[in-house]
């Protein structure tokens, strides 16, 4: 036998590849990253989950990918949910999983649910990363004509759009006023 076990050029056997290692010309060689290996084979974590270490032997791979979140295959690492959307689940498998912000409501990059909107001087029509400040002289409202806005058209943290006040009114933050 070699007297050095090492030397890959005196090798005398040769044995199957352990799981979480991949086999490359005769030589034993981690899994990489956002992979995992079983029977000396490389597979790329599959969609929905995140490979973030080496040797790994499952195509559960290191974790479900996390909530506010998106992986595609071979994921490293999560990519956040785009401002104005969200991700309430774990294990998205692509952008568009992501849901949209909806009408009342705002998203910011990697949010986990959406956040009201804000006071009377604030609306959010939508798909919204941050509120929108009431225009002067405009008033907020909640428009139920919206598809999927608010169903409590009187909650000022939910408001949808602005107008115009009325006559005999004057808006101030957002607010009618009376003359």
């Amino acid at each position: 036998a070699p007297v050095d076990a090492d030397d890959t050029s005196t090798r005398t056997s040769q044995r199957a590849c352990s799981d979480g290692v991949r086999c490359v010309a005769g030589l034993r060689v981690d899994c990489r990253i956002g992979s995992y290996c079983v029977g000396g084979k490389e597979f790329l974590c599959p969609p929905g989950v995140v490979g973030e270490g080496v040797e790994l032997t499952s195509p559960s791979c290191s974790r479900p990918c996390p909530r506010g979140s998106w992986c595609p295959a071979g994921s490293t690492s999560p990519v956040a949910c785009e401002a104005g959307t969200f991700g309430a689940s774990e294990g998205l498998t692509h952008k568009v999983n992501c849901t949209r912000t909806p009408p009342g409501y705002y998203s910011t990059a990697g949010a986990t649910e959406p956040s009201a909107c804000g006071g009377p001087s604030l609306f959010c029509p939508g798909g919204e990363s941050a509120p929108r400040t009431v225009t002067p002289g405009l008033e907020t409202f909640t428009d139920g004509s919206i598809a999927d806005a608010p169903t409590d058209l009187d909650d000022s943290t939910t408001r949808t759009s602005q107008r115009a006040c009325s006559d005999g009114v004057r808006c101030v933050a957002g607010l009618r006023v009376d003359c």
